[in-house]
C-alpha cells in the first residue's frame, strides 16, 4: 500500500506507570602526605556510579518501528506501540510514552598532586610561594543501554552523533598548573588536556573520525587590594583551535574543546563588611 501521509503522528506522552531512577555510587580513596617531603600531597580516588530504570524521553517512531518489523528484533512491546487503521493496514498512530528501560555503569579513576614551597628553598632570592597542583581523570567505563532492541554499549573513549548533539567522551582528561604567590598578588599558568576520542562505528581512515587530543594554555594574574580582588586573564593563550569533527550537523558541542578562541577576561570582586 502507499500511505496517504508522509509523516506518522507519534504520541509522545507521561505515563502513570513510570518510575523514579535508581542509582548507586562507590568510591573509594587514599592520600599520601610524606613527612620527607613538607607541602606535598598525592591522591588517588576511584568511583562507580550506577543508574537503573533511565527515563527514556519517547523512544524514537523510527526506534519502534524498526524493532517492530526487523524480523532479526521483533519486539513485542514495539508493535503494541503502533495502530493501524482497519482495512487498510496503514499506519496511523504511534504511542512513545516516556519509559523505564535501561542503565549506565560509569566508573573512572581520578588522580591529583599538589606540591607548595617557598621559591627561597629552590635558590630564587624572591618571598613568595610556588604551588604546582595536578590532576588526571581516566574514564574506565561509561556502558549505556537505553535503547530496546540494541545491546549494551561502551561509550568511553568514544564520540557519536546524536539527534542534534555530539557527546564526546575522552578517556584521559588532565589539569597542570603553577601559580606563584607574593604579598597581595599572585600568577598562576595553567595547561588543560582533553583525550582524543574516535567516532563510534565509523571508519577509522576517515578524517575527522579519529579525533586527537588537544593541549590549552590559560594564565590568570591577581591583585588585591584591602577589600578588593582584580583578576586579568587569557583563556586559550596561543588561540589553538579545536580538532577537526567529522560531523556535518553540528560541531559545536563543548565536551573540553575551545570553539572561542583566544579569550581576554577581566574580573573585580568587592567584599562589603556588616554594619
Amino acid at each position: 500500500f502507499i500511505p496517504s501521509l508522509t509523516q506518522d503522528p507519534t504520541v509522545q506522552s507521561g505515563t502513570p506507570t513510570l518510575q523514579p531512577e535508581s542509582s548507586q555510587t562507590w568510591d573509594a580513596g587514599v592520600v599520601f602526605t610524606p613527612r620527607w617531603v613538607p607541602g606535598l600531597s598525592l591522591g588517588i580516588d576511584y568511583w562507580d556510579v550506577y543508574i537503573r530504570n533511565q527515563i527514556i524521553d519517547g523512544i524514537n517512531a523510527q526506534t519502534l518501528l524498526n524493532n517492530c518489523y526487523d524480523p532479526t528484533i521483533n519486539l513485542a512491546s514495539a508493535c503494541s506501540a503502533i495502530t493501524r487503521g482497519a482495512g487498510t493496514g496503514e499506519v496511523v498512530n504511534i504511542n512513545a510514552p516516556n519509559i523505564n528501560f535501561g542503565f549506565e555503569h560509569t566508573m573512572g579513576i581520578d588522580i591529583d598532586t599538589s606540591y607548595v614551597f617557598n621559591v627561597s628553598e629552590i635558590g630564587i632570592d624572591r618571598p613568595g610561594s610556588l604551588t604546582l597542583n595536578g590532576s588526571a581523570q581516566y574514564l574506565m567505563h561509561d556502558t549505556v543501554y537505553n535503547a530496546p532492541g540494541t545491546l549494551p554499549l561502551d561509550q568511553a573513549g568514544t564520540w557519536f552523533f546524536n539527534g542534534g548533539s555530539t557527546p564526546i567522551e575522552p578517556r584521559w582528561k588532565a589539569l597542570l598548573s603553577a601559580n606563584y604567590a607574593e604579598d597581595n598578588w599572585s600568577a598562576s599558568l595553567t595547561e588543560r588536556y582533553t583525550g582524543g576520542v574516535t567516532l563510534r562505528q565509523g571508519s577509522p581512515g576517515t578524517l575527522g573520525n579519529n579525533v586527537p587530543g588537544v593541549f590549552y594554555t590559560d594564565i590568570a594574574f591577581t591583585y588585591n587590594y584591602e577589600n578588593a580582588t582584580f583578576i586579568v586573564g587569557v583563556d586559550n593563550l596561543i588561540d589553538k583551535n579545536p580538532p577537526f569533527i567529522n560531523d556535518l550537523a553540528t560541531n559545536s558541542s563543548g565536551n573540553g574543546y575551545d570553539y572561542v578562541g583566544r579569550y581576554l577576561y577581566f574580573k573585580t570582586t568587592v567584599k562589603f563588611g556588616a554594619g
